[in-house]
């Protein structure tokens, strides 16, 4: 979230990364040798530590639920914005994303309470 939605850049730097992070150029080749792979690898090893378990495709669907909700909404932002009919996202909208995505993410590998 930090990166994708950083106070420091324009809305439109979030679309544009996860856009290039779908293309076969080479800037995308670097954005996930310098910013994905190591995420995933700490997320594997995280993972892995937690729950015990090696499974790296089990490891990834866990990944892919956590920041499923932040690619959507670097996607497709219109979504948000018709719904709340505000012309850009809001900070608050954006913290509180994050807040749920977390807990559940949290709730899922049992390391918070309802």
């Amino acid at each position: 979230f930090g990166i994708s939605y950083s106070k420091d850049y324009p809305a439109w730097c979030g679309i544009l990364i996860f856009q290039l992070m779908q293309r076969e150029l080479p800037i995308s080749r670097r954005i996930h040798e310098t910013c994905i792979n190591p995420i995933i690898r700490a997320f594997n090893e995280t993972y892995s530590r937690i729950t015990g378990n090696n499974d790296k495709e089990m490891a990834f669907c866990w990944l892919a639920m956590t920041f499923g909700p932040m690619r959507l909404v670097a996607i497709d932002p219109s979504i948000p914005k018709m719904v709340f009919k505000r012309a850009k996202l809001q900070e608050s909208f954006l913290r509180k994303l994050r807040a749920m995505t977390v807990k559940c993410s949290l709730l899922n590998l049992g390391l918070h309470e309802g």
